[in-house]
């Protein structure tokens, strides 16, 4: 069982998400944006945090940076609708482990968590 944090403006999202890991047997936490995720990850360690790359203020990259210095160990997923090829380029030149495109289906965010999480 690992501690993940999903981390995503959209409530739908949020809610899908943190249900699939939740019936994976994982303790998952939830914010509604990146200022809220860092305050988050202030208090307590994630495993993984999965978070949407397009949001109001911080971005999920910003947000990828800022998690990497408060706790290096964490591995970071981004949720994305943009381009696979620019955001994989993109994301893993900043740390990412992976990326999802959105819509995705449950045995997406199945196998990306169970490969990132044994690594």
């Amino acid at each position: 069982m690992a501690s993940i944090m999903v981390v995503d403006d959209e409530k739908l999202v949020r809610w899908s998400v943190s249900n699939i890991l939740k019936r994976d047997r994982h303790e998952v936490f939830c914010a509604q944006n990146g200022k809220e995720a860092i305050e988050k990850a202030k208090e307590t360690f994630f495993d993984l945090v999965i978070t949407d790359y397009n949001m109001p203020g911080i971005n999920g990259l910003e947000l990828l940076v800022q998690l990497k210095q408060l706790s290096p160990e964490t591995k970071v997923v981004i949720l994305t609708t943009y381009s696979a090829k620019v955001s994989e380029r993109m994301t893993m030149d900043v740390g990412a482990c992976g990326y999802i495109e959105k819509p995705f289906l449950v045995d997406e965010i199945r196998k990306v968590v169970q490969t990132v999480l044994s690594k």
